[in-house]
């Protein structure tokens, strides 16, 4: 009998864990948007514009793909005049893209999700400007995606592996990348929704922001070949 109850309970476990794995719980990647527009892989897969993967700290981890970065700030902290800011990033969001507005749509709902994960945080119910995502007074759409706490922000190199150092990264404000963020709710300080940066990759090139960056192939225009003598030696 005994035996018979311990076999039960290790059937319906199994049969947990199986579930949990099929239905895209904490075991593996689940694609939450997917858009025309997303780009493809190395080996040819398609990558999906938010895709859910697993929780850290237990928090759930989104990857977003192909999406536009504003002055990054990924090993050190910005100086302002009134003091220093955040390590992170902005995610930013073209209005006339209609992959940009499904993807700022889906994270908004994440967010909201989120804000209402308790009944008793939905009869605090926050402002919009406690919102990591939001509308500015032009309009345009950005997420403030930052780090936490002490906690390094990785830049991933293109082979999806290698760590990068703020001397060779090439993220660039204006760029695109992929990068890994989760989404929790302060409670403190007023309260807010906070969007952590995890890890960030470069992806493609985009029209640089910040007035300094200049692409490769806009800096070596205007040059041309030169026939140049060689060197003398000097002894």
């Amino acid at each position: 009998m005994a035996k018979d109850k311990k076999d039960k309970k290790s059937k319906k476990k199994n049969k947990d864990k199986s579930e949990k794995s099929s239905s895209g719980g904490a075991k593996g990647p689940v694609a939450i948007l997917s858009h025309d527009g997303d780009l493809t892989s190395s080996n040819g897969n398609p990558i999906p514009a938010i895709t859910r993967v697993y929780e850290t700290s237990g928090r759930v981890n989104y990857m977003l793909s192909n999406v536009r970065c504003s002055y990054p700030h990924l090993f050190e902290k910005p100086s302002f005049d009134n003091g220093e800011g955040s390590r992170g990033m902005k995610v930013i969001f073209d209005m006339n893209d209609e992959r940009d507005m499904a993807i700022k749509d889906e994270l908004m709902k994440l967010i909201m999700e989120t804000h209402d994960a308790k009944e008793s945080w939905k009869e605090k119910p926050l402002g919009k400007d406690r919102l990591a995502l939001r509308e500015d007074a032009s309009g345009a759409w950005a997420m403030s995606a930052n780090a936490s706490g002490d906690a390094p922000i990785r830049v991933i190199a293109p082979d999806g592996k290698t760590l990068l150092t703020q001397q060779n990264t090439n993220i660039y404000s204006g760029c695109y990348v992929n990068c890994r963020i989760s989404i929790w709710r302060q409670n403190t300080h007023g309260g807010r929704v906070n969007v952590q940066l995890i890890a960030a990759q470069y992806c493609r090139d985009g029209e640089p922001l910040d007035g300094k960056t200049v692409l490769e192939e806009d800096a070596v225009g205007g040059f041309e070949a030169m026939d140049v003598a060689p060197a003398q030696e000097n002894f």
